[in-house]
């Protein structure tokens, strides 16, 4: 319970970098940002993204539309990011809070206009953090 009622801030220390053995509770997040059916619902989503910004239809919707020249431009990094959430790789939470921060925070670079090359860097930095640093922690 506490872990789900300060998710915003534990979530945001992992994204920082701090190590989830700091506390019981960082592990707990940790342990629940980086399940499988998480994996796959991050991946999902980002494959919704792409396929939303390659539909060129137009839509009557209130959510916020991605950014499709930029996600088209990072379809190379999406196609790897989607082939490592779902592998059987173990992946951190640093890397999974920068992915679910990208897709879920309404002025990231996925739905805002940026410096061109800004989501594909966000993706990048997002899927180097998800390779562990020490294997056997």
């Amino acid at each position: 319970m506490v872990a789900w009622w300060h998710a915003a801030a534990l979530d945001r220390q992992l994204a920082a970098g701090v190590d989830p053995r700091a506390s019981a509770v960082l592990a707990r997040r940790a342990r629940k940002l980086t399940t499988r059916r998480r994996r796959k619902h991050v991946a999902s989503g980002l494959a919704r993204a792409l396929r939303s910004a390659q539909d060129h239809r137009p839509a009557f919707t209130a959510a916020v539309q991605p950014r499709a020249q930029e996600l088209i431009a990072a379809q190379p990094v999406l196609a790897c990011l989607g082939h490592r959430l779902r592998s059987a790789e173990p992946v951190t939470a640093q890397g999974m809070v920068m992915l679910g921060a990208l897709l879920t925070d309404a002025a990231s670079p996925l739905y805002q206009r940026t410096e061109p090359g800004t989501l594909a860097s966000r993706l990048r930095a997002a899927a180097a953090a998800l390779t562990p640093s020490d294997p056997w922690a």
